[in-house]
């Protein structure tokens, strides 16, 4: 089912996020740890390594005086790891699709004469004897246009689970695209037995 398939990919999403999560906070660590913090200028002489900074950089040459270079290695670390695991927990997506068995069993109630055709039309041999009274609503014209109307309003109120790329999707646009056809099919076959 469609609610199957989305925890699944769910799921897959989830490890693949917190494995590159992880990935992240290691090569974090991995790089706090190895930090030549005693390296780092004492306050009084921070105006000093500054001044000696900007003068390397008119020569060409860059001092790591402030850790920039370890800084811009753990701002690295933690961008890539931004950038690897947010897309597979954004892409995670609700398991409940919108729709499903409520919404196909309240069309169903609207249109109760199409869940039996035999009681609501009667058999074969109950045609070609004239053993059923036609009424309004029995009218093979009628009753096209009802079936139409029905497939019409159960593929709309369905929409979120046939518009999936899923198998089973496929299946369900194909076995209501199949009964409509049989049902007006059967009801053509009414209509030239009655000879209307």
């Amino acid at each position: 089912s469609a609610k199957a398939v989305i925890k699944n990919e769910n799921i897959f999403r989830g490890i693949i996020g917190t494995l590159n999560l992880m990935g992240t906070i290691c090569g974090f660590l991995r790089l706090a740890e190895t930090l030549p913090v005693d390296k780092f200028p004492t306050l009084a002489d921070i105006p000093y390594a500054l001044l000696e900074d900007v003068l390397s950089l008119t020569q060409g040459k860059a001092s790591n005086n402030f850790l920039v270079g370890d800084g811009i290695a753990w701002a690295a670390q933690v961008f890539w790891g931004y950038g690897f695991s947010t897309p597979f927990y954004g892409k995670m997506e609700d398991p409940d699709v919108g729709c499903g068995i409520h919404q196909f069993n309240d069309i169903e109630r609207s249109y109760p004469e199409y869940t039996n055709f035999t009681l609501a039309f009667g058999t074969p041999d109950q045609i070609l004897s004239d053993g059923n009274q036609l009424t309004l609503s029995t009218l093979p014209v009628f009753t096209v246009y009802r079936l139409k109307q029905f497939t019409r309003r159960l593929r709309n109120s369905l929409h979120c689970l046939i518009s999936r790329s899923e198998p089973t999707a496929v299946d369900l646009k194909t076995s209501i695209d199949s009964w409509e056809e049989l049902a007006i099919l059967r009801m053509e076959l009414t209509n030239s037995l009655r000879g209307l």
